[in-house]
């Protein structure tokens, strides 16, 4: 005749035992008992005391959840079981049920909807690692990725990209793809905001797993990679800096790595992990990056390079990422955005998310209507249904719907969930547990128990929240000033147990940033920048300097000469970032730190360098101007010194610009101060860029000042300076006709870029020797080498040098005799040199496009080509003048017009033999010669002979193959 309530047993939660329960309790009602079985079922924590006197006590629950309890189970009927919305959704145990209600309950704003739970139905299916609703409206979506993902597993590898706005079902199309996938190894990497500014964030967890890393100290860890690399990949064992780099631990230096360059040490770094995942994990991979636009610089680097190494390789590379910029954003590849689901399957979604607690067709409609066609929102607003009992105030956006899930939470558990939300999208649990000590908190099991919905566990000792809007609404909830306490007292907690301040200065830095706390964040930031630095992540240190210096005004302990200093290293890291503009600006306030005349001459400076590079020469120019000008105020030997470097990049400027006149007597004028001064450095560079002039103006026995230069940078151990001397040897050589001494300089440029790792470098230079092979003949194997060189080329984005090598492939199609397709290549790659402002390059395409012309019966246009594209020069193509004449008297020679035929040879063959142009001058007396055999005289015939055994002479001497096609 009483009323009874039966409990799980505290702390034993609901998601193991509801589904159990509620079959023991329909068992129950089932039952014919002689009593009058009211049974009703809710969900939730309970406060557990003992009650009443020690001669008459009790141990029971109370609160809430128990009332509520009560309640429900006061409007059940006898015999009937009512339970909580909330049972139903959480139950792993599927029933028949009917909706009861809303009933007016004490205590609650709102009539609460109950349900009848009826027959069991079925097992409920496991939740996937994206959501609770059926996959649905995304058939093609899927059948387009798993297309892309079978063909990649087989070997031919593939980078696939997933995008859409927030909601959109983009992790849960990879999660279903990747699911219906069998024998491929899976790894997920996740960026989250916190870590965007943190170089290799993305990489560092899931790559210490591989390498079986247990958090230690960073030389204990740097022990255990060594012995990792000595088990499982040995040959990698001279690259393990590369690798510390990523995991962030110490190991000693090694000879090889040491020797990078340092610019081209990232994609060293992208070999190495590329050969570390073909020995530990063999076979094929699937590469799922998560959440990819927040992905730090250098991780979105290494995603890109092991995108670029899928192919061939049976690898997939899958980005999920939402539409906006930043983060790993792949170009290559398969491409698939998502749109909102129509709502026919926007209502079907309704109704399977509410199958335990049906909704009533009206309310279906609203959430449809609401929703927009993002399935996320279906799912978040029918969990606030589900937890309330009612849709009466219908969530307007996710966001909305999550805040309203978090303020259902109870008071103690919703605090702890924001506290989660100031450590970021993940976190260690060490790190929360004492966060929350600070304010005198302690998180139990239960508590993490009630959070389930909204975090999941991500490995040991840590937590993750489900996904990072969840986070941003518990976060949006805290007011500034808790955020700002919260923010300090993470920090510190973090600075108190942290074994490895290095690795942690990134976390640390933005929490004391966000707290307010200038002095840690500009202590933190620099310490975050210089590893980043170190590490070559160059936009990644920027950010972090970019931090410091947003808060060095509110330290009195920094001076303008600090803040000078970090302008300085903020504007060298844009510059090898490539962010041009930027470095500009920062060298730019640098320079307004400092009175100094001469250090603003030297910023000055720095900004022309950057302009030059950037191809603003006239700007660039004028920079250089204003610095003359104030070495003219401080006369001295700083500012000599300063004013020899100035003289050497006014000659790199005119150079690149193609006035090689000027930049000749320039770069002269710095060789001669430069040795007065006894600046090593500039003097070599200076000598180089009078070579490079001279050979510009069509000069001969051009390459003195280089090998003296070479000498130089030997001695000063620079080995990338040494390569570029070393190629334009090579090429010196080259166009005076010493092809074997040619490839000789060109393969030791070759050998020291390798070893540096500048594989873009060595692609330049192969690109070089393609282009001797093909002028002897050999075109299978030219066409071999710059197959490689043409890839990198494109994918280093310097449009000069990838646009040299395809004008060696234009060259090969025309030796096949593919003239069209040779003519177009050769005009597309022309434009990209005037485009660049380079008119004597696109005059050496244009010969190429013109010949091109003359093969395929068009002499006529190609005569125009030819006219057009020297005029454009402005009479800087002096080094190609015996190269045009010979193009031009091939077409004149089609044309029948044999006087101007003879004309142009002679005024070729005249700058061949004044610039010692042995190729140039045997295709010329080729042509003489056949020009000398239509005469029928036979004195003309003796001559023409004479002419064919001397241009075949100088084909031997250059190791030309007789019987090959000869092109220009």
């Amino acid at each position: 005749g009483g009323k009874f309530f039966l409990g799980s047993g505290i702390p034993t939660s609901f998601e193991d035992n509801d589904g159990r329960m509620l079959r023991a309790l329909r068992r129950i009602a089932d039952s014919d008992s002689p009593l009058p079985l009211h049974l009703g079922v809710n969900r939730g924590h309970v406060f557990a005391a003992e009650v009443g006197i020690p001669e008459r006590g009790a141990y029971t629950g109370m609160g809430d959840t128990t009332n509520t309890a009560a309640r429900i189970m006061s409007k059940a009927p006898a015999g009937v079981l009512f339970a909580h919305p909330s049972v139903l959704e959480h139950s792993r145990t599927r029933f028949a049920v009917q909706p009861a209600g809303p009933f007016p309950m004490k205590g609650k704003a709102v009539p609460q909807l109950v349900y009848g739970v009826g027959e069991e139905l079925d097992t409920a299916d496991e939740a996937t690692a994206e959501a609770r609703l059926p996959f649905l409206g995304r058939d093609a979506d899927l059948a387009k990725v798993m297309a892309v993902l079978e063909g990649a597993l087989l070997g031919a590898g593939e980078v696939i990209t997933i995008s859409g706005a927030t909601g959109m079902g983009k992790s849960r199309l990879a999660y279903e793809a990747v699911q219906a996938t069998s024998g491929a190894q899976v790894v997920v990497v996740r960026a989250e905001p916190y870590g965007a500014a943190s170089a290799y964030r993305v990489f560092r967890d899931p790559l210490r797993r591989l390498l079986g890393l247990s958090r230690d100290t960073p030389e204990a860890m740097g022990t255990a990679l060594l012995a990792t690399l000595a088990r499982v990949a040995p040959d990698l064992q001279p690259m393990a800096p590369l690798l510390a780099d990523v995991v962030q631990v110490d190991v000693p230096n090694t000879a090889e790595v040491d020797q990078i360059d340092p610019q081209y040490r990232p994609d060293r770094l992208a070999d190495a992990i590329v050969r570390l995942v073909d020995e530990a994990m063999p076979g094929p991979l699937i590469l799922v990056a998560e959440e990819a636009h927040w992905a730090d610089a250098a991780s979105a680097r290494l995603l890109d390079r092991l995108g670029a190494a899928s192919a061939g390789r049976p690898w997939a590379v899958i980005a999920v990422r939402r539409g906006e910029e930043g983060g790993f954003a792949p170009v290559r590849g398969t491409h698939i955005a998502l749109d909102p689901l129509p709502s026919d399957v926007m209502e079907r979604l309704v109704i399977a998310a509410t199958e335990a607690t049906p909704l009533r067709p009206h309310e279906i409609a609203a959430v449809v209507d609401r929703a927009h066609g993002n399935p996320m929102f279906v799912e978040e607003v029918t969990r606030v249904a589900i937890d309330t009992g009612s849709l009466d105030t219908l969530p307007e956006s996710v966001q909305a719907a999550m805040s309203a899930q978090i303020d259902l939470l109870r008071p103690d558990a919703r605090r702890v969930l924001r506290y989660c939300a100031v450590l970021g999208r993940s976190f260690r649990e060490e790190v929360l547990h004492r966060t929350l000590a600070t304010d005198g908190l302690v998180v139990d099991d239960l508590t993490f128990s009630s959070l389930s919905t909204f975090l999941q566990a991500d490995g040991p000792d840590r937590w993750r929240f489900r996904n990072s809007l969840v986070r941003d609404a518990a976060y949006e909830g805290l007011a500034y000033r808790i955020r700002s306490r919260l923010h300090r007292a993470a920090g510190q907690t973090l600075e108190a147990i942290s074994t490895d301040l290095d690795a942690d200065s990134p976390t640390l830095a933005l929490h004391f940033w966000r707290s307010g706390d200038a002095e840690r964040t500009w202590k933190y930031s620099q310490r975050a920048g210089e590893i980043a630095r170190r590490a070559y992540a160059n936009v990644d240190a920027a950010q972090m300097y970019e931090r410091a210096l947003d808060v060095s005004r509110r330290i009195p302990g920094v001076t303008d000469a600090d803040r000078a200093e970090c302008w300085s290293i903020l504007g060298e890291l844009r510059e090898m970032a490539g962010v041009l503009d930027g470095s500009v600006d920062a060298y730019r306030k640098a320079g307004g730190l400092t009175a100094d005349p001469v250090d603003r001459a030297e910023f000055l400076a720095r900004r022309a360098r950057v302009h030059e590079r950037a191809g603003a020469y006239r700007v660039a120019l004028r920079d250089i101007t204003q610095a003359r000008r104030l070495l003219d105020l401080a006369p001295g030997p700083r500012a000599d010194m300063t004013t020899v470097r100035l003289d050497n990049l006014t000659a790199i400027v005119r150079l690149a610009q193609e006035h090689a006149a000027e930049a000749r007597r320039w770069a002269m004028q710095a060789v001669r101060e430069a040795r007065l001064t006894g600046d090593n450095e500039t003097l070599a560079s200076a000598l180089v860029h009078v070579d490079l002039a001279e050979i510009q103006l069509g000069m001969a026995d051009v390459g003195a000042n280089t090998r003296e230069a070479l000498e130089l940078f030997v001695a000063m151990g620079d080995l990338g300076k040494e390569s570029v001397a070393r190629s334009n040897l090579g090429g010196y050589a080259f166009l005076a006709g010493r092809w074997k001494e040619s490839v000789e300089w060109f393969t030791s440029s070759r050998e020291i870029d390798m070893e540096i790792g500048r594989l873009f470098t060595a692609a330049e230079t192969d690109a070089a020797t393609a282009e001797i092979l093909i002028h002897q003949g050999h075109i299978d194997e030219a066409a071999e080498i710059l197959n490689d060189a043409v890839r990198i080329l494109r994918a280093s984005g310097v449009e000069f040098s990838g646009a040299y090598a395809e004008m060696q492939q234009a060259r090969i199609l025309l030796a096949r005799g593919d003239v069209d397709a040779a003519g177009q290549l050769a005009s597309r790659v022309a434009t990209i040199f005037m485009d660049l402002g380079s008119p004597v390059t696109a005059l050496e395409a244009s010969l190429v496009r013109a010949e091109a012309e003359t093969a395929a019966g068009r002499a006529e246009k190609a005569l125009v080509i030819v006219s057009e594209a020297e005029h454009a020069t402005r009479g800087e193509g002096a080094s190609l003048t015996a190269r045009a004449n010979l193009v031009r008297a091939r077409a004149q020679f089609g044309l029948g017009l044999l006087e101007e035929t003879g004309f142009s040879i002679e005024a070729g063959l005249t700058a061949a033999t004044q610039q010692k142009l042995p190729y140039e001058q045997a295709l010329l007396l080729r042509v003489r010669s056949a020009l000398r055999m239509l005469s029928g005289d036979r004195d003309e015939s003796v001559l023409a002979a004479e002419d064919a055994a001397n241009a075949d002479q100088l084909f031997n001497s250059l190791g030309v193959n007789p019987e090959a096609p000869r092109v220009t």
